[in-house]
């Protein structure tokens, strides 16, 4: 999981863990949460060597090194590996329209 550091606080904390909770993962076992500042550059690979799913939040791939053209709340598929991008957690906690778009993709991505 990526989210925007400046915009992560308690509230999107719970939110993101009703999340997965919801997609039926483990917060503390499957989850490995990164808070990345906007600006700044980082290279998944680098960082993580094994992992599945991305799933993005408020952030453009850009920022992990993927320099592709992708469309929110629309799965990406490469290899065996799945990336979601998504709004922020901030404006999925006011917009019951975004929150039921994530679901429904989500729902499908995880089969719940």
């Amino acid at each position: 999981l990526v989210v925007e550091k400046s915009k992560y606080s308690t509230m999107e904390s719970a939110t993101l863990q009703l999340i997965i909770k919801a997609i039926k993962l483990d917060f503390e076992k499957d989850i490995i949460l990164l808070k990345i500042d906007d600006h700044e550059k980082v290279s998944l690979s680098s960082l993580i060597n094994d992992y599945q799913d991305i799933l993005i939040f408020g952030l453009s791939p850009s920022v992990l090194g993927f320099f592709i053209e992708y469309k929110a709340y629309h799965i990406l598929q490469f290899e065996k590996k799945r990336m979601l991008v998504a709004d922020s957690l901030q404006e999925l906690n006011v917009s019951k329209s975004k929150k039921g778009l994530l679901w429904s993709t989500l729902q499908n991505m995880y089969q719940v």
